[in-house]
């Protein structure tokens, strides 16, 4: 007689008519009090716009410790690196005011964010930024690195302070670069390969 072997049952995975399961990580929203204004830091654009964390700077300093730092930011402007067009929340500081149906514009973890109503330009002692837009809801002023990049200005950041230098400003020695970084599609990509 043959010898009978034990049939051995197998199963086999059900098939899964759903995407498997990802774990993603978000970034941490960062409230713009924690923006310290007498030293400039790199936080998490999160409350002012939906893209990405990106590096975010105080375009005035204010050496105060006590009060409220929003409150502190109030009469000034962010320059944000994360932002693409400079925007504002208060009318009265746009010369040359237009209306405009311009859409929304995604900030503070709301998708709709806010609606941009029109532009106009503001001036600064040396500066002049122009096509700012008017967005009611917005509680700050934001100063796009991208939009004085376009205009062929130069933006340096340091440890204490950012500086918006002229189209003609050269580096005085080659040698003290140690990243150079271009740009593509409205982005400054650090190639790690």
């Amino acid at each position: 007689a043959p010898i009978r072997r034990p049939f051995l049952r197998h199963t086999t995975p059900t098939p899964r008519l759903s995407p498997p399961r990802v774990n993603t990580a978000k970034p941490s929203a960062v409230s713009a009090a924690w923006v310290k204004a007498a030293r400039p830091s790199a936080v998490s654009a999160a409350h002012i716009n939906v893209v990405k964390p990106f590096a975010v700077t105080d375009v005035q300093h204010n050496h105060t410790k006590k009060g409220n730092p929003q409150q502190a930011l109030k009469d000034k402007g962010v320059i944000d690196s994360g932002c693409f067009r400079h925007m504002t929340g208060n009318i009265s500081y746009l010369s040359d005011f237009e209306d405009l149906n311009g859409g929304y514009v995604a900030f503070g973890g709301n998708p709709k964010g806010g609606k941009i109503t029109g532009k106009g330009k503001i001036k600064t002692e040396k500066l002049d930024f122009n096509d700012v837009y008017y967005v009611k809801e917005l509680k700050f002023n934001l100063f796009s690195v991208l939009q004085m990049c376009d205009k062929k200005n130069n933006v340096l950041f340091t440890d204490t302070e950012c500086l918006v230098l002229s189209a003609d400003f050269k580096l005085p020695d080659e040698s003290q670069v140690l990243l150079r970084v271009p740009r593509e599609n409205n982005m400054y990509n650090v190639n790690l390969k």
